[in-house]
C-alpha cells in the first residue's frame, strides 16, 4: 500500500531541489482538476529557495510542455514517478497536462502557494484576525529586536512613574555590581529580554506572566531559595566543623597523618563557603582504605589504626554530605542568578504587547504559538478553510530548520491531509540543521519515522551527490563517519548517538564522474604563538589562490568560508598587503549600506543637523563633499568655513546656521533627497545601487514611523546601517559565513580558521546572559513554570543536569553540522586549515576533531612536523583548474536570463499641491464649517491666519521667503496659487513706510515674547502673562505691535495699551508706542496709552 508520507534525506548536492520539481509536478499531473495547484502548499525556510522552487516548477512545466531537451531528464523521473504509483499516461499527455498546468497557474498566481514558512503562518494569522481579537489590517513585523528595545526604553523613561519596576531595576545594578560585571543596565535589560521570543517560554507565556505579575510569589521563591542555599552550605560545614572537633577529641593532628595537610586544605575550602571544595584521589584513598591515612611507620600503632578508621569514616560521611547538598546548594545558586532580572520580564513583556498593540502590530516570533493555542481550542480544518483554501497535499523543504510549535501546527495540516487519502512530503538533512538559534529543532526529522509511525512513512534516501568530485565526497564520507565515532567516544552516555545521527552521511558519486577532486588540510600546534601560525596561514591561502589563478581558474570561481564573520578583517588587510588591487576579496561587509560613501554623507549631514557640535560629522563632510574624485585632507577641514553649496546653503562651522534650520523643517524622506542634491551624489561612480536600496528602506521606515531625524538616526545606528544590497555577479573571491553560504556551492573552497569550539560552539557562550529555560517538578523550582538558567558546567551537579546534558549533545551537533556544511560546499577543490591540540576531551576543536577523525586509509599524502612527529599536512588527489566558462544559453523561455544593466538615481524638483501634517490638520480644524454663504470668510481669515503666521516669525524683510516656504512644507498652504496671493498681500504691506522700518533689521526683536506681570491670581495659583506679537527695542523708543484681521474693536486697544504699561514698567526711561496692525485691511492705528 502506498504510504500518504514520503520522507527524503536528502544530504549535501544531493538533487533536492530536482526532487521537489519532480513531485510537485507528479502531483499536479496525476490529478485532472484545473485547481489542483491551489490544494498544494509547498513551504521551504528561506526566500531564495522559494524563488528557486518556484522557478524550477514554472521552467519544467514548460520544458516538459514544449519537449525541449533540457527537460528530458525531468520527464524521465516523471514518467517512473508516475509508472510507481501505478499510472500510466502516454507521453502526449503528460506534456498537455502540464502545458494546462502551467497556463492555469500563470492566470492564478496568487494561489500557487509556494512559500517560506513564515510567510504561510502570516497568512493565516490575517485571516483569522477576527477569531485572535485582531484587527483585519495588523501588520506582522519580522523585527522583534526592535520593537523590544523599544519596549525596554520605554519602561526606563518612565521608572519615575514606577517605583516598584525602580527598585528591581536598582537591585538587578547592585546584582551586577556586586558580581563584578557591567552594568549598563539598559544594555543588559534588553538582552536579557530577548530570551522572551525562544519558544521555551513562549510556549508558557501566559503562565509565566500570571506569575510574574505576582511580586509576592518571586518573593516567596527568593526566600526558599537561599533557605535552600544557606541551609546546604551549613549541613556541610557543620559536617566539616564535627571533623574538627572530633580531632581534637583524639588529640590528634593533622601533621600525624600521611599528607594530612591535604584534609586540612579540604575543609578549610569548605568552612570558607566553597561546597565545589575538590576530594582529589588522595582523599578518595583515605576513605577506601583507612590504612592509607598512616605513615608506614605508623602502621603497627594500634591507637592509630583505630584512630584512622574512625576518621576515614568521618570522611567519607563528609564527602557523602557535600556530594548530596552540592546538587541543593548548586541548583538554588543557579536559580537565584537571574531572579532579579526576571521580574523585569513581566513588565517587558506586557509593554512589547501595549507596543504591539498602539501600532496595530504582531511579532512573528509569537505566530506560530498563537496559531497552536487556535488550533488547540477549533477544529483544525475550520482553521485552514478560513483561508480560502483546504490543502490535499502538504510539502515541507528544509524540514530539519522547523521548530517544535511549527511543526505542532503543521503535524495537524498533515493529519488532515493524510486521513483523506493524500499524499505529502517532508524533505530534509538532520546534518545541515545549523539554525537552532532560531528555534529550528533537528531531533523532529530524525524522529519522524517513530512519530509518524502509524502512518508508515515511506523513508527515502538521496544517495547519490551530483554536486562534488569524486575524491571529495569519498573524503568526507570517511570524515564525518570518523568524526560522529569521535564525538560517541567523547560522551559514551549521550542521550543520542552521533554514529546514529550521521547513519545516512555516506553519498555516492555519480557514475559519470572520472576519479577528480583535491582535498588539503594543514594543521597547526596549538602551542605555535598566534601571529606565527596565522601569518603562515594566510601566506599559504594567499599562496593557494595565486596557484589556482596562474593555472587558469578565476577568482570569482572561488570562496573563503568562514565559523565566524571577525576573522574576514584579517585576511582582507592580508590579501590587500599582498595583492594590492590585483585581487579583489568581496565580503559581505562590501555590500552594507553602511558601507556606502553617499549614504554615509547623507548620514552624517543629518548628524551634523541634530547635534551642530558633532566635529566628527563635519569632518567627514569636509573630506568628501566636494569633487569626488578629491579628497581633502584633515587639516583642511577649515574649507567648510567659506564653502556655499546648492543656492546659498552653507556649511560654515561658526556663522549663521539658517540654511540648516530651513533643511529641519523638510519631512525626512525630502530632507535626504536635498540632501542628495546638495552634495551630487550621482556624481559618485558605483553609488546608484546603495542609494536605491537607501531610499527604499527609508520609505518603509516611514510607513511604520515619524519623519523625525533623531529617531531615524537611531535606527539607523541600531538596525538600517547593517542592512545590506544584493551582491549579483562579482567578478572576485567571495567571502562568507558559513550560514550565509548553505544553499551554495563553489568550485573552489578555502576554509582558514576551521578551529571553531564544539562544545561551547553558540553565540554568546559562556556569557551570564547564555540561556535555558528549564522545567522541573521538584519544588521549590516549581512555583515557575520555566526558570531561566545560565549555561554552564555547574548545572551538572543540579536538579537541571537533564537540560545541560541535552543542551551539551545539540552543541556537539551545531559544531558538526557547521563543519559539515562548510566542507560539503565544495565542487573540485577543498582547502582547510586549522589548530589543533592533537587530544580529544570537552575543550576540543574542530581541528582537533578533523585531525583524529582524518581518513589516513585513503591514498593520502602526510607530511609531519619535525618537531612532534605529528601530521602537520594531509592532501588527496591533485588540484582541478578545469571550470565551465561562459553564460550557458537556455531553451526555456520560462528560464530568466539575468543581466545586469545600468541603473541611475535621478533627483526631481518636488512641487507640493499639500502637504498633510500635524499642524496642518490643527489648521484646517478652523474651516470646518461647510456653510457655502461663510466660505468667502473663511478664506479672508485664513489669509489672515497666514499672514499673522509669517509676520510673527520672521525678523526682517528678507526672512519672508524662508517663512513661505516652511508653511508650504508644513501643509498650511495648500496650492502655488495661494502662495502668489500670499506673497502679492505681504509686499503689499511693506508698501506702509511704518511696516518697512520695523522689518529693516535695524531694532532689536521679540517675536511673541511673553511678559510676567505682578498681578497673582488666587484661583489659578499663577501670575499674569503678556505675549504681545512683536516688540521691538530702538535706540530711543520701544513698539508694540499686536496683528489683528477682524474689525476694529475697543478691547483691542485696551490689550495693546496693557502691554505698553508693563513695558513702561520695564524701561520707564523709554519712550514707548503701540500699534494695531489691521492686516487683511493693511491698516494701521496708533494706541494712545
Amino acid at each position: 500500500m502506498k504510504s500518504s508520507l514520503t520522507v527524503y534525506k536528502a544530504s549535501a548536492g544531493s538533487g533536492k531541489t530536482f526532487t521537489l520539481a519532480i513531485q510537485y509536478i507528479k502531483t499536479l499531473i496525476e490529478q485532472e482538476s484545473r485547481h489542483a495547484y491551489s490544494h498544494i502548499l509547498a513551504v521551504t525556510f528561506t526566500n531564495k529557495a522559494t524563488a528557486e522552487m518556484k522557478d524550477r516548477i514554472l521552467q519544467q512545466l514548460y520544458g516538459i510542455w514544449k519537449g525541449l531537451p533540457s527537460s528530458a531528464n525531468y520527464l524521465e523521473s516523471l514518467q517512473k514517478e508516475l509508472r510507481a504509483d501505478s499510472i500510466e499516461l502516454p507521453e502526449e499527455e503528460i506534456r498537455s497536462r502540464a502545458g494546462a498546468a502551467l497556463c492555469h497557474i500563470l492566470h492564478d498566481y496568487n494561489r500557487f502557494r509556494v512559500e517560506t514558512i513564515d510567510s504561510f503562518f502570516q497568512s493565516v494569522l490575517k485571516n483569522l484576525a477576527h477569531e485572535l481579537s485582531l484587527t483585519a489590517n495588523l501588520k506582522v513585523d519580522l523585527n522583534d529586536k526592535e520593537v523590544l528595545h523599544a519596549a525596554v526604553d520605554r519602561i526606563m523613561e518612565r521608572l519615575h512613574l514606577t517605583p516598584t519596576v525602580l527598585n528591581w531595576i536598582l537591585e538587578y545594578v547592585n546584582d551586577r555590581i556586586s558580581n563584578n560585571e557591567r552594568w549598563d543596565i539598559a544594555r543588559e535589560v534588553k538582552s536579557f529580554a530577548a530570551w522572551i521570543f525562544k519558544e521555551a517560554y513562549l510556549a508558557r507565556e501566559h503562565e509565566m506572566r500570571e506569575v510574574l505579575r505576582e511580586n509576592k510569589r518571586i518573593g516567596e521563591l527568593r526566600t526558599a531559595l537561599n533557605y535552600e542555599l544557606h541551609a546546604s552550605l551549613d549541613i556541610v560545614q557543620s559536617a566539616a566543623a564535627n571533623f574538627r572537633a572530633e580531632m581534637e577529641a583524639w588529640g590528634l593532628g593533622f601533621d600525624q597523618f600521611s599528607r594530612g595537610s591535604t584534609i586540612d586544605t579540604y575543609l578549610r575550602r569548605i568552612e570558607d563557603g566553597n561546597m565545589r571544595a575538590e576530594f582529589g584521589s588522595t582523599l578518595q584513598g583515605y576513605t577506601e582504605d583507612a590504612e592509607k591515612m598512616l605513615r608506614k611507620a605508623d602502621r603497627s600503632v594500634a591507637d592509630l589504626v583505630e584512630a584512622t578508621a574512625h576518621f576515614s569514616k568521618l570522611l567519607a560521611e563528609l564527602r557523602g554530605f557535600q556530594t548530596e547538598q552540592l546538587v541543593r546548594h548548586t541548583s538554588a545558586s543557579l536559580a537565584l542568578k537571574h531572579l532579579n532580572p526576571l521580574r523585569l520580564l513581566g513588565v517587558i513583556d506586557e509593554e512589547v504587547t501595549a507596543l504591539n498593540h498602539e501600532n496595530n502590530r504582531f511579532l512573528l516570533a509569537k505566530t506560530p504559538i498563537l496559531l497552536h493555542e487556535l488550533i488547540e481550542e477549533n477544529d483544525a480544518p475550520f482553521i485552514f478553510e478560513k483561508m480560502g483554501a483546504f490543502f490535499h497535499h502538504v510539502m515541507i523543504d528544509e524540514f530539519q530548520d522547523t521548530s517544535t510549535m511549527q511543526w505542532k501546527n503543521f503535524k495537524i495540516l498533515l493529519l488532515e491531509s493524510m486521513s483523506s487519502g493524500f499524499g505529502n512530503l517532508i524533505v530534509g538533512d538532520v546534518k545541515q540543521s545549523i539554525y537552532r538559534w532560531r528555534n529550528g529543532d533537528w531531533t523532529i526529522l530524525k524522529n519522524i519515522e517513530k512519530e509518524m509511525a502509524v502512518h508508515r512513512p515511506d523513508i527515502r534516501n538521496l544517495a547519490i551527490n551530483y554536486r562534488s568530485e569524486r575524491r571529495i565526497i569519498a573524503f568526507n564520507n570517511a570524515l564525518f563517519t570518523a568524526a560522529a565515532e569521535e564525538l560517541d567516544r567523547l560522551t559514551p552516555d549521550a542521550p543520542i548517538k552521533m554514529a546514529e545521527a550521521y547513519g545516512d552521511v555516506a553519498q555516492q558519486c555519480h557514475p559519470d564522474k572520472g576519479n577528480d577532486g583535491y582535498v588539503q588540510i594543514r594543521f597547526f600546534d596549538e602551542k605555535d604563538k598566534e601571529d606565527d601560525w596565522e601569518t603562515l596561514m594566510l601566506d599559504e591561502l594567499c599562496e593557494q589562490v595565486r596557484t589556482l589563478h596562474e593555472a587558469g581558474l578565476p577568482y570569482g570561481e572561488m570562496a573563503i568560508l568562514l565559523r565566524y564573520r571577525r576573522h574576514a578583517d584579517p585576511i582582507i588587510r592580508h590579501f590587500a598587503e599582498r595583492f594590492g588591487d590585483r585581487v579583489k576579496l568581496v565580503s559581505d561587509e562590501a555590500f552594507l549600506l553602511s558601507s556606502s560613501l553617499g549614504v554615509n554623507l547623507l548620514i552624517a549631514a543629518m548628524r551634523y543637523m541634530v547635534d551642530t557640535e558633532d566635529r566628527v560629522s563635519l569632518a567627514f563632510l569636509a573630506l568628501h563633499s566636494g569633487k569626488q574624485t578629491e579628497l581633502v585632507s584633515p587639516s583642511d577641514i577649515d574649507i567648510l568655513n567659506d564653502r556655499v553649496i546648492s543656492g546659498g546653503i552653507s556649511l560654515a562651522i561658526d556663522n549663521d546656521q539658517e540654511a540648516w534650520e530651513e533643511l529641519k523643517t523638510l519631512p525626512l524622506y525630502e530632507l535626504q533627497e536635498e540632501l542628495y542634491k546638495i552634495f551630487s551624489l550621482g556624481r559618485i561612480p558605483d553609488e546608484d545601487a546603495y542609494l536605491f536600496a537607501y531610499f527604499d528602506q527609508v520609505t518603509a521606515y516611514l510607513q511604520d514611523n515619524p519623519s523625525d531625524l533623531r529617531s531615524f538616526l537611531t535606527y539607523w545606528d541600531e538596525t538600517l546601517s547593517g542592512a545590506s544590497i544584493p551582491s549579483g555577479e562579482v567578478n572576485g573571491i567571495r567571502i562568507f559565513t558559513v550560514h550565509q553560504s548553505k544553499g551554495l556551492q563553489f568550485h573552489t573552497v578555502f576554509v582558514p580558521y576551521c578551529d571553531w569550539n564544539i562544545e561551547q560552539d553558540m553565540r554568546g557562550f559562556n556569557r551570564r546572559n547564555d540561556l535555558l529555560w528549564c522545567e522541573t517538578h521538584k519544588p521549590p523550582y516549581d512555583s515557575l513554570p520555566v526558570i531561566p538558567i545560565t549555561i554552564e558546567a555547574a548545572m551538572r551537579d543540579s536538579v537541571f543536569s537533564k537540560e545541560y546534558e541535552e543542551e551539551h549533545l545539540q552543541r556537539r551537533v551545531d559544531a558538526l553540522n557547521t563543519l559539515y556544511v562548510t566542507f560539503t560546499r565544495a565542487e573540485k577543490n577543498l582547502l582547510a586549515w586549522c589548530r589543533t591540540r592533537y587530544t580529544m576531551d570537552e575543550r576540543s576543536t574542530t581541528g582537533d576533531l578533523i585531525y583524529h577523525a582524518l581518513p589516513r586509509a585513503l591514498d593520502g599524502i602526510e607530511e609531519t612536523d619535525g618537531e612532534n612527529g605529528e601530521t602537520s599536512l594531509f592532501t588527496y588527489g591533485e588540484p582541478v583548474t578545469s571550470y565551465s566558462s561562459g553564460r550557458k544559453t537556455s531553451d526555456n523561455r520560462m528560464e530568466t536570463d539575468y543581466r545586469p544593466v545600468p541603473v541611475a538615481m535621478h533627483s526631481y524638483e518636488a512641487c507640493i499641491d499639500f502637504c498633510q501634517s500635524n499642524r496642518a490638520e490643527e489648521f484646517l480644524d478652523a474651516f470646518s464649517d461647510t456653510d457655502k454663504s461663510r466660505h468667502s470668510r473663511n478664506d479672508k481669515r485664513r489669509m489672515g491666519i497666514l499672514m499673522h503666521k509669517i509676520f510673527s516669525t520672521i525678523y526682517t524683510r528678507d526672512d519672508v521667503e524662508k517663512a513661505l516656504r516652511t508653511l508650504e512644507t508644513e501643509g498650511l498652504i495648500g496650492t502655488q496659487l495661494e502662495m502668489e496671493s500670499l506673497k502679492q498681500q505681504v509686499e503689499k504691506a511693506f508698501a506702509l513706510p511704518e511696516v518697512a522700518r520695523w522689518f529693516d533689521g535695524t531694532m532689536q526683536l521679540y517675536n511673541e515674547c511673553p511678559i510676567l506681570t505682578q498681578e497673582y491670581y488666587e484661583d489659578t495659583g499663577k501670575y499674569g502673562t503678556y505675549r504681545p506679537d512683536r516688540v521691538m527695542f530702538g535706540k530711543d523708543e520701544i513698539t508694540v505691535v499686536d496683528f489683528k484681521f477682524g474689525r476694529p474693536h475697543d478691547e483691542y486697544r485696551d490689550q495693546v495699551g496693557g502691554y505698553m504699561k508693563q513695558i513702561r514698567l520695564m524701561e520707564p526711561d523709554r519712550r514707548v508706542k503701540g500699534y494695531l496692525w489691521y492686516i487683511l485691511n493693511n491698516r494701521l492705528e496708533e494706541v494712545q496709552a
